[in-house]
């Protein structure tokens, strides 16, 4: 069992060794915008709150939608409230996070943000 283990390791290192040796330098390209890392953190926190945003401006039309469907039933206006309530205080929640993220890295950390 050993001595098949061997063979094969051998004839794989036989086989790949003429590709290893004869690697050239590649040159690749940044992909991304921006050069730091806290550029790229920026982006995202700022795609996050974009995508918050839309959630939240979904859920104020649905929440509406619900109101407006309600009929008068007390349980589905309440529903409705509830939903645009919700909507509203995320939307808060997600502003303040990004603030408090941006405080964060531009007074503590000492970053340049305004990118």
């Amino acid at each position: 069992m050993l001595k098949k283990v061997t063979i094969i390791l051998t004839s794989l290192f036989l086989i790949t060794a003429p590709v290893i040796t004869s690697a050239q330098s590649v040159n690749i390209e940044n992909p991304f915008e921006h050069d730091s890392f806290e550029a790229v953190m920026m982006n995202l926190i700022r795609f996050l709150l974009y995508i918050s945003i839309f959630a939240a401006v979904f859920a104020i039309i649905y929440g509406g939608f619900l109101y407006m469907s309600a009929s008068g039933d007390p349980q589905k206006v309440q529903k409705g409230t509830k939903t645009i309530i919700y909507a509203v205080v995320g939307l808060i929640v997600a502003f303040a996070a990004y603030a408090i993220v941006r405080f964060f890295l531009s007074n503590v950390l000492g970053v340049d943000i305004n990118l």
